[in-house]
């Protein structure tokens, strides 16, 4: 069927004892004609409807377009070269709904019918207004009333974000393409730290329902299928009753892993129409690494553990608040570097039980700090890293003895350890300050105060 798209008259007759047109949801007699007749899905905002009285018991309907013209064409609404707009659909499409107060005791077909043109169109009481009198459609395809399901499977809207809307860290991402509801593939370039994300995904048809296929986890590790660890060989799972217009937190794969895909499954009202949406999110990222020791530690069953923290800072930030200058060429002195440091937002990881450390950042510049309590810092300035690339660090032995963090092991050592000296587990004094038992012995002494007369005056390093 096709209706070319200079608009259309539709003609009917009703018995007004009988019938009446009603409100579409509550059945109540009216006659504004927004009340009794509402158009259908994609029709809704490219269609008008108006009615005029034309005689007794008789209305006529005019259904007209209604600009502006959309730049993504619906399902049946098309334009053609050298006519126009037209309805063009290989079955019969409802376009709306009309609703009518039926207060008879029975129901004769009679009492409604649509009215026949003898001059235009009288086989069907359909005009359509080209100037072409045969072109007009049989008389059942135009319905008045219709059980049929929807099979509008589209989406309206799609948004990813983070955070709670209205809160100071919400944000929404920027899909690639911009969505439309006739696109189904996007993907985005994620380039923040984070661990989940919010789909929201918003049916066209308020009868659809939607399904959500994200990366399947145990445990927090990705599942894959087989031997690989490609994106084609993780398994997924099927996230029920996902409710349109509302957000649904999806767990991203992590950096270092392969991006993350959603299918987003719309099923239309009959059931059997589907629409598939497919979101890809890629996390560029690089990689730093390396490994550290520091003696003296515990040992359990022969193995040394060497644990540490590895704090990684975004260069720019930590330009605002420190001048590396005034660091970089030690005075002897005592400073205030490893506070400020600890003040500022990083991204923190702590080493492996062997001191190896493999982390995943997004490119960028970084300043990088080993830190281990009562040892010298190890601090890595101005390391800019784009995608794939991998810092290596190397093996690092961090030096024990900075008690109070000042960047050296000095005299303000020394009193630190002598306050303490002999404390011994499980006595107070020595849980509050077990950091200062570098040997693992339980007790605070004779160790680590020669400890600290052979690192005397060591100062902390910091490799630009």
């Amino acid at each position: 069927m096709i209706l070319y798209f200079n608009g259309f008259d539709v003609r009917f007759t009703y018995d007004s004892e009988n019938i009446q047109p009603s409100k579409l949801d509550t059945n109540e007699v009216t006659d504004e004609s927004n009340e009794y007749f509402e158009f259908e899905n994609e029709f809704q905002n490219y269609l008008e409807f108006l009615t005029i009285d034309d005689g007794e018991n008789t209305v006529r309907a005019i259904i007209s377009y209604s600009p502006p013209y959309p730049e993504n064409y619906t399902d049946h609404l098309k334009y053609q070269d050298d006519i126009g707009y037209v309805i063009d659909t290989t079955k019969d499409v409802l376009l709306g709904k009309m609703s009518f107060n039926m207060t008879g005791e029975t129901f004769d077909p009679e009492w409604f019918k649509l009215k026949k043109d003898e001059i235009s169109s009288p086989q069907t009481g359909i005009k359509i207004n080209i100037g072409n009198n045969k072109n007009y459609q049989e008389q059942s395809t135009f319905r008045f009333t219709d059980q049929t399901a929807s099979k509008d499977a589209s989406l309206i809207d799609l948004k990813l974000t983070k955070g709670k809307e209205g809160e100071e860290d919400f944000t929404q991402f920027t899909l690639n393409p911009e969505f439309v509801p006739q696109t189904t593939d996007y993907e985005l370039e994620l380039l923040d730290y984070i661990d989940t994300v919010n789909v929201t995904a918003t049916v066209n048809d308020k009868n659809s329902t939607l399904k959500m296929k994200v990366p399947q986890r145990d445990n927090d590790k990705l599942i894959f299928e087989g031997e690989g660890t490609d994106i084609d060989n993780i398994k997924y799972v099927e996230l029920e009753n996902v409710e349109s217009g509302q957000p649904t937190e999806v767990t991203l794969n992590k950096l270092g892993e392969p991006d993350t895909k959603i299918t987003i499954i719309v099923t239309a009202e009959d059931g059997i129409t589907t629409m598939e949406y497919n979101l890809v999110i890629h996390r560029p990222y690089a990689k730093i690494k390396g490994s550290i020791i520091t003696p003296p530690t515990t040992k359990t069953e022969g193995d040394s553990i060497y644990k540490a923290n590895i704090k990684i800072y975004d260069a720019s930030v930590v330009s605002n608040a420190i001048d590396w200058n005034e660091y970089l060429d030690f005075n002897g002195e005592g400073d205030d570097l490893h506070s400020l440091l600890t003040e500022l937002n990083c991204l923190e990881n702590e080493t492996n039980d062997d001191g190896t450390y493999e982390i995943y950042v997004i490119p960028g510049t970084y300043d990088i700090m080993i830190d281990k309590a009562a040892y010298l810092d190890c601090i890595y300035i101005s390391n800019t890293l784009l995608e794939y690339d991998e810092l290596d660090l190397g093996s690092k032995m961090l030096i024990v003895g900075d008690l109070n963090k000042d960047g050296i092991v000095s005299v303000s050592d020394y009193s630190i350890i002598y306050n303490i000296y002999d404390a011994s587990y499980p006595d107070e004094k020595y849980i509050k300050n077990q950091d200062y038992d570098f040997d693992g012995d339980s007790v605070i002494g004779v160790s680590e105060a020669s400890y600290i007369y052979n690192n005397y005056l060591r100062i902390r390093e910091i490799i630009d």
